[in-house]
């Protein structure tokens, strides 16, 4: 959804023109939730982080916070907060529900780390797992100053290409932004499975037509992997595998 009275084009040609502004005076004031398990994937991720990171628009104001689900290491802790030397706000180590599956162990995370009282001086909370990457994002962070955004988030469905009130999206829980004052995580949801929490959280947003795709459509494979801008050639937000991915 744009302002009254401006195409779609339009509205992104003045928001191009607005980004070399500082981004807080066009987006406000940001956290970035970083969640991580402290796994050997995660470590690796890190070196990607800390090649793209120095580049975000974000990184020049953004808050970080890394939430774990279990106690890391000093190495781990040390290596995080160089990438994030600048932004780093602190580290919460959180104890998931004993016997949890991955599934409730995201969930816990986020109703834990997503509280709004915490979040109530933030106009934008993105939250990303630690192996998903922001590569380039200028695209994004255009849709975070979209007044009439209130959440831009990842389409895993890929038999549907998600542009406004897209209620058939599969909502990807490892990446997605909100605003604290327009979307509240509940604790108790009665949901299982990551995925079908995210969309229930976001669903007020998406029914009214506040929401934003920064990947429109999923991928035949129907892995919940974002790959934002693959496509096109031009990755924006990927989903990092330290086997088989380079930064």
């Amino acid at each position: 959804m744009t302002p009254q009275g401006l195409g779609a084009r339009t509205y992104a040609q003045r928001v191009r023109a607005l980004l070399p502004m500082p981004v807080s005076a066009v987006v406000g004031r940001a956290l970035l939730v970083l969640t991580t398990s402290g796994s050997a994937g995660h470590w690796s991720a890190l070196s990607c982080h800390a090649a793209h990171w120095p580049h975000n628009p974000l990184a020049h104001h953004a808050d970080v916070l890394l939430y774990s689900t279990r106690s890391l290491s000093s190495e781990f802790v040390s290596r995080f907060e160089r990438v994030y030397a600048n932004n780093h706000v602190g580290t919460v180590v959180i104890t998931p529900p004993e016997e949890a599956d991955q599934n409730e162990q995201v969930i816990d995370t986020f109703v834990q780390a997503l509280h709004p009282p915490a979040l109530a001086r933030y106009d934008w909370v993105i939250v990303s797992n630690l192996d998903v990457v922001m590569v380039n994002a200028t695209r994004f962070v255009s849709m975070l100053a979209n007044p009439e955004t209130w959440a831009v988030l990842a389409n895993c469905n890929p038999d549907r290409r998600c542009v406004t009130e897209c209620t058939r999206a599969v909502v990807h829980s490892d990446f997605f932004a909100f605003r604290p004052r327009e979307v509240r995580f509940r604790n108790q949801t009665g949901v299982a499975h990551a995925e079908t929490y995210a969309r229930r959280m976001f669903m007020a947003a998406i029914t009214l037509g506040h929401d934003a795709w920064i990947q429109a459509r999923g991928f035949q494979d129907r892995s919940c992997r974002i790959r934002a801008g693959v496509r096109s050639g031009r990755p924006e937000v990927v989903h990092y595998h330290h086997k088989t991915s380079t930064c």
